[in-house]
């Protein structure tokens, strides 16, 4: 069975990675604390995810009755089409599902994080999606402000709160080379944000417009998991999991607390790491 060692679906993430290091090197516990668990291939790292979120997911649907989750686009969303494949191992319809960062376009635009995860996954399970723009608000009828205001609202009025931020199940990110998470991007002002009661920021930074999850709300949720895969992330990877930028504005993944994230990589982007990071799991 895929387990993950020192994960309990109540706590939030995982102990400290200590219990993971090599005894033969001497570590800097500061420098290095987060999990990583390196598949063969992105297929291998797809399938490994899936497993994963359906065991928490019966472990909150048994607590709860209920498991929230929030997904980026990109390639990590495809790999949520092996969720199709546990069709009958789970109560679907207790899943709410949000978007980590979604463009301002409509629900029916093929570029949009929705219109996708329909293609991937949400057509063949019952899972709850809270769409970012409804159909009586589209980016021609309002700004991205509006929409942020209007899918904070939503959020709220769903998804349990605790130290007075929405609590997701389960965090799911991915990350570019430039250290980015959702839409919050390096030398900008979005990584900054500490307010609680900026839940969901209005991003400008490209044409259309986004809206995406504050850092706060990544950070206050049960469970982070960051995905990376290719030899091209590699040096991201490691730039990231060494902490080397303290100021998550420059690199913004550096802003997700270490001690709660995972991170699943494949082996390409895992050659980066070896002789570096001495938390790295090699799943079979």
């Amino acid at each position: 069975a895929f387990k993950l060692s020192g994960y309990h679906p109540c706590h939030r993430g995982f102990r400290s990675a200590s219990i993971f290091m090599s005894q033969s090197k001497e570590v800097d516990l500061h420098t290095i604390t987060s999990k990583v668990k390196v598949f063969k291939t992105s297929d291998d790292v797809g399938v490994g995810l899936c497993r994963e979120i359906v065991e928490i997911a019966k472990s909150s649907i048994s607590l709860q009755n209920a498991f929230y989750i929030a997904v980026p686009g990109g390639s990590v969303l495809k790999l949520l089409a092996g969720l199709s494949k546990f069709k009958a191992d789970l109560d679907w319809s207790k899943v709410h599902l949000f978007y980590v960062n979604h463009k301002c376009v409509s629900n029916t635009d093929p570029t949009s994080t929705y219109f996708k995860s329909k293609g991937y996954f949400l057509n063949e399970l019952e899972i709850k999606a809270f769409s970012i723009i409804t159909e009586e608000m589209t980016s021609e009828t309002s700004g991205h402000s509006s929409i942020a205001h209007s899918y904070q609202r939503t959020i709220k009025s769903v998804v349990p709160e605790q130290n007075h931020l929405p609590i997701f199940d389960y965090m799911l990110l991915g990350m570019g080379k430039d250290g980015h998470i959702g839409s919050l991007y390096p030398n900008r002002k979005e990584p900054l944000v500490t307010d609680v009661q900026s839940v969901v920021l209005p991003v400008d930074k490209k044409s259309p417009a986004s809206v995406t999850l504050s850092l706060p709300v990544m950070n206050n949720a049960r469970n982070v998991r960051i995905v990376l895969m290719g030899e091209d992330k590699g040096e991201a990877a490691l730039k990231g999991l060494l902490r080397k930028v303290s100021s998550a504005a420059e690199f913004p993944v550096c802003g997700v607390d270490h001690l709660k994230a995972a991170w699943f990589v494949d082996q390409p982007c895992a050659a980066a790491l070896v002789d570096k990071i001495d938390t790295l799991e090699y799943v079979n």
